[in-house]
């Protein structure tokens, strides 16, 4: 063997993906889950803060090496010296999708934000995910090993936190694609936990009824997900006559979104007999924030997301127990940064306390919606998931449902007209005039029913009718 090759062979080995991954190292700045629960979680406010800042220090100065922050803070006069820690955050500017789409625009195909990221990738092994392009085109992101592994510890912080223990089986009906929640289940259950991964991809990849029997022979007892898929499981499992409590599923880890009510948490924990967690997080984050068995809120990943919750217009921190958009700034997240970035997403934050087991972390209620999801009709702001509070006074009636704008011209004279079409399966004129009244008085404005057949709605609430997408619940006609 020649000296080119040999050269050859040692460039190769230094690029294998565990020379990039200390496990020590990762323990120490983003614990792995079973510190973070019996320690981390019990950590002081103080001591939090302490960590906190030393992870932001990092993360700052990346972003300080990245022409896209370079411009968009020094656009605002903000100088390296400026911002000391966390308690200086508020001095820059927030960010949000937008910002990162105008990169993309004029800097294709990764945008300037990624630019250092894609310089590295004959150095470091990089992964492309990406968003689920639900609110425009999929954005890409980078993943170098850290970020890949944090990713994956965040998910299995959830799930021991849910209960799930070492032999159980996972099963993971979602696809191993651009999308990254298939993939983070897959690393928290077989990196971090000792539990099987059972990756049967999608209803389009392993079919419904597949998935039923593949779970019974092979001893599935813990799910994730996204709970429309989960109720067409169990949709599926009655129109067959499988018996889904015979599963003996241990629980559900769920996105389950805005669930007022909890119409969806407890249909789904009725037909398959047992707990539903959730949990929120987005594709470029990761997880944000989680449900302990106790089901008392959210509570933060405070070592990988620092939470702020911002008033969606003014931008201005909002009180504890005012609802607000959430506004994280990753603290492990390099390609790139993600600093103050606004996802749009509301929530409550909920006061600092010590629970039965010693947490005393942040939390947060759920999610409550988009703050972009709310339209102008006739003057009123209107957010579609106020129609939640109604439609829970008749969950056994009632499945998808959907807020209708369009707008009428009469006589050069533009009005705007709102109905929300509902699937039910009593669809007579007293349902829906009780729903009118309920709805008007929820929404603040006359609207429009509309009584359909189950299923009819499938096309409009879901980008992927085998659940694997958001549920779309505002359809605006105007434009």
């Amino acid at each position: 063997m020649n000296k080119e090759d040999e050269a050859t062979i040692a460039a190769g080995r230094a690029l294998a993906y565990r020379n990039f991954i200390d496990i020590d190292q990762l323990d120490a700045a983003y614990p792995l889950p079973h510190r973070f629960l019996i320690d981390v979680m019990r950590w002081s406010p103080e001591r939090m803060r302490d960590h906190q800042d030393k992870l932001f220090a990092d993360v700052l100065k990346r972003a300080w090496e990245n022409d896209f922050y370079k411009a968009f803070w020094g656009d605002t006069g903000i100088q390296p010296g400026d911002i000391r820690g966390l308690a200086d955050i508020e001095k820059l500017p927030v960010l949000s999708h937008h910002h990162f789409r105008k990169s993309l625009t004029e800097h294709p195909p990764f945008g300037l934000h990624a630019a250092p990221a894609f310089a590295s990738r004959t150095s470091v092994p990089l992964k492309i995910q990406s968003s689920g392009g639900t609110t425009g085109a999929p954005r890409p992101t980078f993943f170098d090993p850290v970020e890949t592994e944090v990713q994956g510890i965040q998910v299995a912080r959830a799930l021991l936190a849910q209960g799930i223990r070492p032999g159980d089986v996972m099963q993971i009906p979602v696809t191993l694609a651009l999308a990254n929640l298939g993939w983070i289940y897959y690393r928290a259950c077989h990196n971090y936990l000792g539990v099987v991964p059972l990756t049967t991809g999608s209803g389009k990849v392993t079919s419904s009824r597949s998935q039923l029997e593949l779970a019974a022979r092979w001893g599935s007892n813990v799910w994730g997900g996204f709970p429309d898929y989960q109720l067409r499981l169990a949709e599926v499992a009655a129109n067959t006559g499988f018996d889904l409590p015979s599963l003996n599923t241990r629980f559900l880890n769920s996105h389950l979104g805005a669930d007022p009510g909890d119409i969806v948490r407890n249909k789904l924990s009725r037909l398959w007999n047992c707990p539903v967690y959730d949990m929120y997080g987005t594709h470029e984050v990761g997880v944000i924030s989680f449900e302990s068995e106790a089901r008392d809120g959210l509570y933060f990943s405070e070592d990988t997301a620092f939470v702020e919750c911002l008033d969606a217009e003014s931008l201005r921190p909002v009180p504890i127990g005012q609802r607000g958009n959430v506004v994280v700034t990753s603290l492990y997240r390099r390609n790139p940064p993600l600093i103050r970035y606004d996802l749009g997403d509301q929530t409550v934050l909920m006061p600092e306390s010590t629970d039965a087991n010693g947490y005393r972390r942040r939390r947060m209620t759920r999610f409550l919606g988009r703050s972009d999801d709310v339209v102008k009709v006739r003057g009123t702001n209107v957010s579609p998931e106020s129609c939640a509070h109604s439609l829970s006074a008749y969950a056994d009636r009632v499945g998808q449902w959907i807020c209708v704008v369009s707008r009428e011209n009469k006589e050069n004279t533009y009005i705007d007209h709102l109905t929300v079409r509902i699937e039910s399966t009593d669809r007579s004129s007293d349902l829906g005039t009780e729903l009118r009244t309920r709805l008007a008085q929820d929404l603040g404005l006359t609207v429009g029913v509309e009584l359909v057949e189950i299923g009819t709605l499938e096309k409009d609430t879901r980008s992927d009718s085998e659940g694997e997408r958001k549920v779309r619940r505002i359809l605006d006609l105007r434009n």
